[in-house]
């Protein structure tokens, strides 16, 4: 699989999703990022700047899962330029943004370029939770 990412600053993009990956892009020019991700698909996400490729919160949304501690990257999300929209627990609890983050599971995010993204830890039944919670998308 092969993800196109819009973008509009690539410093600031490459260091958001340098940090929410969790490894480091493997080409960097001036026109794209491109990270090699470690999942059991192996896809290859590309940031790419282009007049005519616009980032935003319409159009598909990717679901990344993160391998290491999800609690800890969702306290640095608005450090690294992200917004955080929702937090619900594993059981599709909605978690207050600004309290105890122990019992994160499954976030909605904004990227550093306005781009809606969702992340999400843990197992695959987890997975299918997200996907069938109506509050999740909207």
């Amino acid at each position: 699989m092969y993800i196109d990412i819009p973008i509009k600053n690539l410093k600031r993009a490459t260091k958001f999703y340098q940090y929410l990956l969790n490894e480091k892009p493997i080409e960097i020019n001036n026109q794209y990022t491109l990270f090699s991700s470690d999942t059991r698909i192996n896809p290859l996400i590309r940031l790419v700047k282009e007049k005519s490729f616009i980032p935003g919160t319409f159009g598909i949304l990717l679901y990344f899962h993160i391998q290491h501690n999800l609690p800890n990257l969702l306290t640095k999300i608005p450090k690294i330029g992200g917004k955080i929209i929702s937090i619900n627990t594993e059981d599709n609890r909605p978690i207050d943004i600004n309290k105890n983050l122990d019992f994160a599971c499954n976030a909605l995010l904004r990227d550093s370029e306005g781009n809606r993204i969702a992340v999400f830890s843990n197992s695959e039944s987890e997975l299918n939770n997200i996907l069938h919670q109506k509050s999740f998308i909207y």
